[in-house]
């Protein structure tokens, strides 16, 4: 559950942060480039370089992760409607000098909403930017009013909150289309009491965490024609209305183990220059196959998205110990280009034993939208025997 308390007037929200940090770097930010070069995942560390790029009264206008920008529009601010509808009447932090007060994007003077956003880096873990904002005391009644986080669409793929599996984008269901358009928003509800929710690409995994409100957030995930977000939400805002929220964001390496896998199984493809289907999966032998063939290729996929991957090949020998020569050449090819993109051997004393198989990994950097072959090679000297290749 959400944990609520009466937060403190907002000038004392120092002494708030260190509720959450022990040690952290207590100064008002008003343009900040804050750069962290190393992230914190999973107990081990992850080399990368994360900078966070705020403004106070304004929000987090971008983050870069090995100098690629995550965010895009406003980046991490409030936003508000009086009616419910997305459009340029909603008021906004996305307005630089507004004086702490959130007017339209057209500029318009009402209605408005006061506020006040302020960050502040962890000391202790430099992947982590603090965060306290507030909203009111209300003039106006809102429909709505949240804080979201909008990333580059390109980029993110996934999402997921406490507790849940990992969800697409692409599968979240129809919600409405943008007013005076036909560009559809698709959105999907979390519900209340969240704690945290992640955006993820194959590469980042940027976490938005609530460590105290006032009021429970409503948590949703949006796949809007410009962006994906993640956005916790006050909901309806009335006249005298007032709440405060702190958090933080953290940026780090996706773990690979958590991504959806593309498996091929070798026995279903089409693509072989030698060899036979064998049960489970595809063989060759000294006796009746060319040395020096593709046992298998293809299958010719643009489903793998840009940035780092890995592609297992299943394989097992029938004999594991008579030499160490190398029996198989394993290959990522970019059909697009004609670029082999990574490749390695595998030699008979990397088989732990005969006739079982074996998993070799080959990692590999996939440019966005280019075709992919994941390609067998055999040498010879050995019954070799593929199941499968899963890409992560």
């Amino acid at each position: 559950m959400l944990l609520l308390f009466k937060l403190p007037p907002f000038e004392s929200w120092a002494d708030t942060f260190h509720l959450f940090s022990k040690v952290i770097m207590l100064k008002q930010l008003s343009r900040i480039f804050i750069a962290s070069l190393l992230v914190i995942e999973s107990g081990h560390a992850a080399a990368i370089t994360v900078q966070f790029i705020t403004e106070t009264n304004y929000g987090v206008s971008q983050i870069y992760a090995d100098g690629k920008a995550l965010l895009t529009g406003c980046g991490l601010g409030f936003i508000g409607s009086a009616t419910g509808e997305d459009n340029f009447n909603n008021i906004t932090t996305c307005n630089h000098n507004n004086g702490g007060i959130m007017f339209p994007f057209t500029q318009a003077q009402t209605p408005n909403l006061p506020f006040k956003l302020q960050f502040v880096q962890d000391g202790l873990d430099p992947s982590k930017l603090l965060f306290g904002g507030e909203i009111g005391p209300s003039a106006y009644n809102f429909a709505t009013v949240s804080m979201p986080m909008d990333a580059q669409k390109d980029v993110f793929q996934y999402y997921r909150f406490a507790g849940s599996p990992l969800y697409k984008y692409t599968d979240i269901p129809f919600a409405y289309y943008v007013p005076g358009t036909n560009k559809p928003v698709y959105v999907a509800n979390a519900g209340g009491g969240q704690v945290w929710g992640e955006i993820i690409s194959p590469d980042y995994t940027i976490r938005v965490t609530l460590t105290g409100t006032t009021k429970p957030m409503n948590l949703f995930f949006v796949n809007h024609p410009d962006t994906r977000n993640v956005e916790f939400s006050f909901g309806g805002v009335n006249i005298g209305y007032q709440a405060n929220v702190t958090g933080y964001i953290q940026v780090t390496k996706t773990d690979p183990s958590i991504l959806p896998a593309l498996t091929f199984q070798t026995e279903e493809s089409t693509y072989h220059q030698i060899g036979r289907q064998d049960g489970d999966g595809w063989s060759v032998n000294v006796a009746s196959d060319a040395a020096g063939q593709y046992l298998n290729y293809g299958p010719y996929t643009t489903a793998v998205s840009a940035g780092n991957h890995s592609a297992t090949f299943t394989v097992m020998a029938d004999n594991v110990s008579a030499d160490n020569n190398a029996l198989i050449v394993l290959e990522v090819n970019d059909a697009t280009t004609g670029t082999v993109l990574a490749s390695r051997q595998v030699r008979r004393g990397e088989f732990t034993a005969a006739f079982t198989y074996n998993d070799f990994s080959v990692p590999f950097v996939s440019p966005a939208g280019h075709t992919l072959e994941f390609r067998t090679r055999w040498i010879g000297g050995s019954y070799i025997k593929q199941d499968k290749v899963t890409v992560r």
